[in-house]
């Protein structure tokens, strides 16, 4: 993984969104339905809304994947995930971020086969428990970070400021891949090339 450059930016690119993915989970929506919802029956909701339309992209772009390139779809549904934070930086009530958590939860359901699929492709058999382990820790590793500096980011600046600022982040780390570089190793045509 050291020495591959597109494996590098998915851990940095999946550490960043991660962490931020935690911090909205773990404490900013929590206080965001505590203080402007209904209480955990709304969150309950975003959640389920969310889970569900996750599941659901995942089977559909299971049906189309061998027929998309991989770079643009990932980005496209990469940053479509993180609108998830833009709707409670807007102050939206409850029916506008289930049907928000349903547009990003479809669109976050592409992006681990995207990445699975460049994973097993880039990575040789007898080290795939190795790398796949080390890649997963890399790119869990911001979540404890995440969760508690979002807890006090929004004691600092409030939970809109936190949410805005949280969803810029994120929308700049998902177009990353659009710089091209390692980012173009991500397509079948790139692969085959190498062999």
């Amino acid at each position: 993984m050291a020495t591959d450059p597109l494996l590098r930016g998915v851990v940095l690119l999946v550490l960043v969104t991660n962490a931020i993915d935690a911090a909205r989970s773990a404490t900013l929506m929590p206080l965001y339905a505590a203080e402007r919802l209904d209480g955990a029956a709304s969150l309950g909701c975003i959640v389920a809304a969310f889970g569900g339309a996750a599941l659901a992209g995942t089977v559909v772009f299971g049906f189309i994947a061998h027929r998309l390139p991989r770079r643009i779809p990932f980005v496209v549904c990469f940053s479509l995930a993180g609108v998830s934070l833009c709707a409670p930086a807007l102050g939206l009530d409850t029916g506008w971020l289930v049907v928000v958590s349903l547009v990003a939860g479809f669109a976050a359901g592409a992006i681990n086969p995207i990445i699975g699929a460049v994973e097993l492709e880039r990575v040789p058999p007898a080290m795939r428990a190795r790398v796949l382990g080390l890649i997963t820790a890399g790119a869990w590793a911001g979540m404890p970070v995440g969760a508690a500096l979002g807890g006090l980011a929004a004691e600092a600046w409030g939970l809109t400021t936190t949410f805005a600022v949280a969803a810029v982040i994120y929308l700049l780390a998902t177009l990353s891949p659009l710089r091209g570089g390692a980012w173009r190793l991500m397509e079948r045509h790139a692969v085959a090339e190498q062999r």
